[in-house]
């Protein structure tokens, strides 16, 4: 490690979270933080994607894309969500088509034969 972890602006923390204040909730379910990040084509911007959805979100098959800017090593405070097609689906990876679409896999949690989906989507 090169630096501490930068917490998200929104406060998203899972309950392995460092962050995780003593009696406070979790937003975001175990093992469902950070799986999947994109790089802009330049290299300045990154675009992590949480894996699942945040616990307290009404909407259970949102995920929600952050943008961080590598020069000034913050978050910009900009972020876009996409809808999975269950919410049991999460993103396990991405890649920057261009300026404005990103490629995401979207898959079950099975793996092996017991495995169902795994697809690509684009998103604008």
């Amino acid at each position: 490690m090169l630096q501490a972890p930068i917490p998200l602006p929104d406060g998203a923390k899972s309950p392995q979270s460092p962050d995780l204040a003593p009696g406070e909730t979790p937003t975001v379910p175990a093992s469902r933080g950070f799986e999947a990040m994109a790089v802009s084509q330049d290299g300045r911007w990154l675009y992590p994607i949480l894996e699942g959805a945040k616990t307290d979100d009404a909407d259970q098959r949102r995920r929600v894309v952050y943008e961080f800017d590598v020069r000034a090593n913050r978050y910009t405070g900009r972020t876009w969500w996409f809808r999975v097609a269950d919410p049991s689906f999460v993103i396990g990876d991405a890649g920057v088509l261009d300026g404005r679409r990103l490629v995401l896999i979207e898959r079950d949690n099975a793996m092996g034969p017991q495995s169902v989906v795994k697809r690509l989507v684009v998103t604008d």
